[in-house]
Parts: C-alpha cells; structure tokens; sequence
C-alpha cells in the first residue's frame, strides 16, 4: 500500500504510535502524482495539521502538537533534501532563476524546483513532492502557533506571491467573509498582526486595485460591524494603518474620490450597497475612525471624502470604480471599458462642476459634516 495512503489510515484512526512511526520513516506528506481519485490530494495544510487530529490539536492535546512538531521537522527535512538536488543537478542560471538559494527552507521555490528535476529526468524520491499553492503559510488552517513553529523551523518566505496568489497575509485578509464566526475571525486577525510582525516587507498592494490589505478588511467591517470591536482587533486595525497607510488610495479615477479610492471609500461604498441608512452610515463612520486609532489629520481628510462620497451620490452621478471579483482572490476587475467610463465622465461634467461648488461651499463645515453628539 501507498504509504501516505497509510499515513491518512493512521490519521483517520488517531493511530499516534502509528503517525509517529511512519513519521520516523520518512512517509510522504503528500500524494503522489498517480493517487487514485478515491485519495484526494489535500491543500498544503496537511503536512501541518492532519484533518483527523485538528480538533486535538486547537484543544492543545499534547499527543497531537507532538506529531504537529514531528511532521513540521520531517517537511523541512524533505526541502532540505530537494534543495540539495537542485544544488547538484541544477545549473547555476536555473538555481538563480528558481531562486533556489534564496530561502532558508525551500517552500515557495520548492514546487518549481521539484517540476524541473523531474523534467530534466532526476529520480527524484516520491516523498519529496512538494504540494500546495504558493508557500507553507497559504494554509487555511493556519495558526498562530502553528506559524510560530514553522518560522522557527526555517520556513521565513512570508511575501510570496505571484499572479494569482496573493501573498499570505492578504490571503488570510481574503478570508474574512461576512458570517465568518468570531473565533474563526479573531484567529485569522491573529495570524494577520503575526506576519505583521515578521514580514520585512509588509505587501498591501498586489494584484489589482483592490487588493490592498485594509481594503479588503474594510468592506468587511462595513458589512459585520457589531461583531467586529474587540481590543484585538482595535490593536491590529492601528498597526495595519501605520504600516499600510489610511490614505493609501488606488488609481480609480471616479469622481466619488479625490485622489483614487482609500479604505474609507471601500467602507462607504459597502454601507451603501447593503442599504444603510445615513443615520447609520454616520453611526458607522464614527465606529470605523475608533476602530483605526485614526490621527486628526487623517480624521479630516476623511470628513471630507465621506462629504463628497455623499454628495456625488445625492447629485446621481454614476460610480465608475473598479468592482471585487472574490471568486479569484479579491481580483479588481472594471466593469466598464476606458471608453464607457470616459464617456460617463463627460456625461457627469457639468454635475462634477456641481459637486465641486458644493465642497468649497461646504469646506469650513468639512470636519463637522459627520460629527455626532
């Protein structure tokens, strides 16, 4: 029998003398290519949490973080192994392009590394195989400590990312949907300030306009906001807007904005498609600058965003922003072309020069447009 198919049999029992045995021989942590259909292969979180002992290991059972700690020395000693292949049968061109130096542990390399060994004709061991989308850290299950334990182990490639997978922590921002539940919730904002902490360089803008991490959070603080103030969260809402920046705008060129569409216009424009009412809309305003720790400078930049926001939608004119298209991570997409959304422009002219009037009538009262007793 396949041994990973044994190791699942094992897991499914909560074998753990088992787990550990096959363990201790270097089972596969990943299928291999030819697995029957009846075996699925897993997303890369299996080689971290086995599905049969997750429940163990978030009650932290010592049985189940001993085989965590196991099966995350046996993932690394696995890219130890292929890296050395790669070192030996490798160019030093293809080492460099598949950058197979550049990592401590191989993770985000190690799927294109494995590919052209077996390409080239290397035999490579099947319990080498590398399985998964982008690093170890685009994991679903992913915790905190699991994370802790890792990074410790070597895994440190925490900004990996290419054309169709965000790097992790907008992959984790990703995943805050609306209904998620609080524990869930307050797990993934957990992870998120971690790979705040570690990241050198912290990615909010990638892969199109709306993309960027407080973005992506916004809208759903705007949709599941009477769940979403906790002292965490408060903590890590501050930290994301000194290190991302609250007037991070992108280059939407709709009149709703001044410069671009900042996180505030996310949070706006999510209000107003579930039907807010303004009253509502000025209680959750109030509720969003608390829950960023946002500096008066930054506080009057967003009165009078959110005044124009106001106006522009009282005078009719037409949103041209580019939308969220979630079902392939977030990705922006326009639903206009430049010409359709040029030719709104010019329809809008004269109720731009309106709204313009508006905003220098209304300038001295800006910061108090939004003010609640």
């Amino acid at each position: 029998m396949d041994p990973y198919i044994t190791l699942q049999h094992a897991i499914q029992r909560g074998d753990h003398d088992g787990i550990i045995m096959l363990l201790d021989y270097s089972c596969p942590l990943f299928p291999s290519r030819d697995l029957p259909d009846r075996f699925p292969a897993p997303s890369c979180d299996l080689s971290i949490r086995p599905p049969a002992l997750t429940s163990m290991y978030e009650s932290k059972d010592m049985i189940a973080s001993d085989i965590v700690s196991k099966t995350i020395d046996l993932l690394g000693t696995h890219r130890r192994r292929l890296r050395d292949l790669a070192r030996e049968f490798l160019t030093s061109k293809e080492q460099l392009e598949l950058g197979v130096n550049n990592e401590v542990v191989l993770d985000a390399s190690a799927v294109p590394v494995y590919d052209i060994l077996v390409q080239i004709g290397i035999n490579v061991p099947p319990f080498l195989r590398p399985y998964g989308q982008k690093s170890i850290y685009h994991s679903e299950s992913l915790t905190v400590e699991v994370a802790e334990q890792l990074y410790k182990a070597g895994f440190r490639t925490l900004e990996a990312r290419d054309d169709s997978v965000p790097s992790p922590m907008l992959f984790h921002a990703l995943r805050v949907d609306y209904g998620s539940q609080g524990h869930i919730r307050r797990i993934i904002y957990t992870l998120i300030e971690w790979l705040l902490k570690h990241s050198l360089i912290p990615i909010y803008d990638e892969m199109g306009l709306q993309r960027r991490i407080l973005h992506a959070l916004s809208r759903q603080v705007a949709i599941d906001q009477a769940n979403l103030y906790q002292a965490g969260e408060i903590s890590l809402f501050a930290r994301l807007n000194d290190v991302c920046g609250s007037l991070t705008a992108d280059s939407c060129s709709c009149f709703c904005s001044s410069y671009g569409c900042m996180p505030i216009h996310t949070f706006l424009k999510t209000l107003l498609n579930y039907y807010y009412t303004l009253q509502d809309r000025k209680h959750s305003l109030k509720l969003w600058i608390d829950l960023n720790s946002l500096r008066d400078s930054v506080i009057e930049v967003y009165y009078a965003e959110v005044c124009r926001f106001e106006i522009f939608n009282r005078l009719g004119m037409a949103h041209t922003c580019c939308k969220e298209d979630r079902s392939v991570w977030g990705r922006s997409s326009c639903p206009l072309t430049n010409e359709e959304r040029q030719e709104l422009h010019e329809e809008d002219a004269e109720l731009r020069e309106q709204l313009e009037d508006l905003l220098q009538t209304y300038k001295k009262t800006l910061n108090r447009a939004f003010r609640y007793s």
